[in-house]
């Protein structure tokens, strides 16, 4: 069965919006310390939830896949 160009395109483009997006959270999470939007202790508090957020946009952004899934999240 060969793959239609449209469908993959869309699976590609979800895949990297994913993983783009992904990478730029470090960033901001060192901009919101640094200029004191938030302190480190607000975070370190809401670890556990930060945590399960990852997991579930790696479910949502992800193929059914559990390798892409778990690479997403950590």
């Amino acid at each position: 069965i060969a793959t239609d160009i449209c469908s993959y395109l869309d699976f590609v483009l979800k895949l990297f919006f994913a993983f783009g997006l992904e990478f730029e959270i470090p960033v901001a999470t060192l901009l919101l310390c640094w200029t004191g939007a938030t302190p480190p202790e607000s975070l370190k508090a809401k670890r556990p939830y930060i945590v399960v957020g990852a997991v579930i946009f790696g479910m949502v952004f992800t193929p059914p896949d559990l390798i892409s899934q778990t690479l997403l999240a950590v």
